[in-house]
């Protein structure tokens, strides 16, 4: 399945995505508010990371345990940026980006 990228979406004015950089609908990627040339690699590889997460879990358990976990963290912390910020897929796709070090292969 190719992956598509899209930029500039005016989908981020809604409320809860007004301050996020991207999303992933796998297998598309929305980049929000930036020119292709401006989104940095950094960004480029969590988004791929989540797609990458989604296939290896599948797009149903993935945005399952997606919710699950931010309603969880939200009951616990009641802030939406924390409850975020506590996703394990969240976490995981924030420790890879920082390597630019061999990437997972997507090609599966």
């Amino acid at each position: 399945m190719k992956i598509k990228f899209y930029f500039n979406s005016p989908i981020f004015s809604l409320p809860l995505l007004n301050k996020a950089l991207a999303v992933t609908i796998c297998p598309c990627v929305v980049f929000f508010r930036e020119e292709r040339e401006k989104v940095s690699p950094r960004t480029i590889r969590h988004e791929l990371i989540h797609v990458y997460q989604m296939r290896k879990h599948g797009l149903l358990k993935f945005y399952y345990l997606y919710l699950y976990n931010y309603i969880k963290n939200y009951l616990k912390y009641k802030d939406h940026y924390k409850a975020y910020a506590y996703i394990p897929f969240e976490i995981e796709a924030r420790l890879k980006s920082l390597s630019t070090e061999a990437f997972v292969s997507l090609d599966t």
